[in-house]
């Protein structure tokens, strides 16, 4: 099979949904009960330091909403690195790649499943642990209760981008920065996404350590080099748009040679790494 056939790939995610609903259900679990301590640890931290909720609980419910953005973000951020996770041991490695379906068809699979599912997951988890926090705070102290997700329409992801131009030479555009911003999670995403095909064991660990090795060598490089170069200050917003267009390339590689990688992985490899 050399051709793409997007109603083999729908049976081939029917049949993922299916073999993982363990693995969903135990997600689901997870992220309900991490939710849920970390919204009762926030609340009630607040409370025992100001001996009371101060101002409004709706503040308080805001403060919890960000403690759950923060590690909602960070794990979007890192669950590539576990694209393969299911090829650890040799049977599911056999029962993956005897599959009756394209190697593109089986990546975007495993890809749709971590990054989308897995994020499902999540989501189910939040709402699952904010219900749940709602019951405690009813019967611990009735007279102020709320659910956290009420706050998401005062969510307002763009303030942690905020930048103050004074502080900067030239007028720097708020969008060229917060592209940028952007660029660099979807570079580190995508970077995830190779170290997750590429590692077997341990990849998120090594996926870590090795892009701060990379990004320490490539900063020490990189002042090294224009230390001895007369240049004239670029522009800001000219200086963004052609870093976002580097991480722009460097991000189509990273898809490319995590798909290149699992295309070349046999069902006996390395105890380490995917090759």
């Amino acid at each position: 099979m050399n051709n793409f056939d997007i109603k083999r790939l729908g049976r081939l995610m029917q049949y993922t949904f299916v073999s993982d609903r363990s693995v969903f259900v135990k997600l689901i679990t997870i992220w309900t009960v991490v939710f849920f301590l970390l919204f009762m640890l926030t609340l009630n931290a607040i409370k025992i330091r100001m001996g009371g909720f101060a101002g409004t609980y709706e503040a308080c419910l805001n403060n919890a909403l960000g403690a759950a953005n923060s590690v909602f973000i960070g794990f979007l951020m890192f669950e590539p690195c576990f694209i393969f996770s299911n090829l650890k041991r040799k049977q599911p490695r056999i029962n993956f790649f005897m599959l009756p379906a394209t190697n593109l068809e089986k990546y975007i699979a495993r890809f749709l499943t971590v990054v989308f599912l897995w994020t499902l997951c999540c989501i189910i988890g939040f709402v699952a642990a904010d219900l749940l926090q709602w019951l405690v705070s009813f019967l611990i102290h009735p007279e102020a209760t709320g659910l956290v997700m009420s706050q998401i329409s005062d969510l307002n992801i763009l303030s942690t981008f905020s930048i103050h131009n004074s502080s900067m030479s030239g007028d720097l555009s708020k969008y060229s920065l917060i592209t940028f911003i952007v660029v660099l999670i979807l570079l580190f995403h995508s970077f995830c996404l190779l170290g997750g095909t590429f590692f077997r064991r341990h990849s998120w660990m090594l996926t870590v350590v090795l892009f701060i090795i990379l990004n320490i060598t490539l900063v020490a490089t990189a002042s090294n080099v224009l230390a001895n170069i007369n240049m004239q200050p670029l522009d800001p917003n000219v200086l963004f748009s052609i870093l976002s267009a580097i991480c722009v390339l460097f991000i189509m590689f990273n898809y490319w040679a995590s798909y290149t990688i699992f295309r070349r992985m046999q069902i006996i490899n390395n105890k380490w790494i995917n090759l």
